[in-house]
């Protein structure tokens, strides 16, 4: 049987200076029965525009924090694998490049849960971490994700959906 794969790619709404954006909807799927969900197999995501007259200093080392969720709501300050619908977690580091013409990436990372199906909806979560100079300045990112379909059963569809909705296990 052949592999069916799904690629999702577009760019993000400008984030800019410590101002969470709520989680923005990448992927929605409405499906008549129970027998299907999609596996994220692979997601990234890179600067596509730093924004216009940034002007970087050797004190600024800008952080950027992407969180991949299968429910809106999620806090994108926060990279925590206890949130539950959190299935994948995106940072990236920079610094200065040459006379501050350029950001050089000083570390980046990406993890991605490998026990997830995704049965609805599919969210990114963005942060900027940068200085309050900054404020008025905005940067975008794109994203490229591939999904993979997968044949489940009634019984596995419900507790991957249920396992990837947020949920107070506090009270």
């Amino acid at each position: 049987m052949a592999r069916r794969t799904l690629t999702l790619r577009g760019v993000l709404n400008p984030v800019s200076m410590e101002i969470p954006l709520p989680p923005e909807q990448v992927f929605v799927y409405e499906s008549a029965g129970t027998s299907r969900a999609w596996k994220v197999i692979r997601w990234s995501i890179w600067p596509s525009n730093f924004g216009d007259g940034q002007a970087w200093t050797f004190q600024d080392y800008p952080t950027y924090r992407f969180t991949l969720y299968t429910d809106e709501g999620g806090d994108p300050s926060s990279l925590n694998a206890d949130e539950n619908r959190s299935i994948g977690w995106f940072w990236h580091t920079m610094t200065p490049g040459k006379e501050q013409t350029c950001l050089a990436p000083i570390h980046q990372g990406w993890e991605l849960d490998p026990d997830h199906l995704v049965t609805g909806q599919l969210f990114i979560g963005q942060e900027a971490c940068t200085v309050p100079s900054d404020n008025t300045l905005t940067s975008e990112f794109s994203y490229l994700i591939e999904l993979e379909s997968k044949t489940v059963s009634p019984a596995e569809n419900i507790i991957q959906t249920l396992k990837g909705r947020a949920q107070d296990v506090s009270s």
